[in-house]
């Protein structure tokens, strides 16, 4: 038995971080321990999800299995981990997504390579991190964060702690990315 933190699915397989922060897959019948571990404690992985046939995993940890270059964010190609984009995100990822075969990552972070604009979301394009215009945060000058991500009509919708979205101050925990501009 596993008790399910973050999952997805790929063709047949399950793929579930457990609440010890162990990577697992289930085929059907019978569990697989991966070998990976996202840390202990209060570390752990939080969203899984797939882009083609690249697994990336997000939280807060700040290793895998002794890595500290790997962090917050990591991507597995089915025998090794690496890190996700030129440099890392500066905080903790609680949300991935993947559409029309691009990565967006939501969560507690406020730069992503450099880019002070991805307030708690980012869009990888090749090795770069780019912001979704001036990202979502809160009109009250508390911070922002992204909870949730659901692709869907070729729109990314985003939800969290915030209630502004790009110049939008009407988002209310709630908004939509098209590609070029949120509502």
């Amino acid at each position: 038995d596993r008790t399910g933190y973050a999952m997805t699915t790929q063709g047949t397989n399950l793929y579930l971080v457990d609440f010890d922060a162990e990577l697992w897959t289930w085929n059907g019948n019978t569990w697989n321990d991966m070998g990976t571990n996202f840390g202990s404690g209060q570390l752990g992985a939080y969203c899984i999800d797939f882009v083609g046939s690249q697994m990336y995993v997000g939280g807060d940890f700040t290793s895998i299995n002794g890595d500290t270059s790997l962090q917050y964010i990591a991507r597995w190609d089915g025998t090794n981990w690496y890190s996700v984009g030129a440099t890392n995100l500066n905080g903790p990822v609680f949300a991935i997504a993947a559409l029309n075969n691009n990565l967006y990552v939501g969560g507690a972070f406020t730069n992503a390579s450099g880019n002070t604009n991805a307030n708690f979301i980012a869009r990888l394009n090749g090795d770069i991190w780019e912001s979704l215009g001036s990202g979502v945060w809160c009109a009250s000058g508390s911070n922002g964060i992204v909870r949730a991500l659901a692709p869907g009509n070729d729109k990314l919708f985003v939800g969290g702690y915030f209630d502004t979205a790009g110049g939008l101050t009407n988002a209310n925990g709630i908004a939509s990315w098209d590609g070029t501009g949120w509502s």
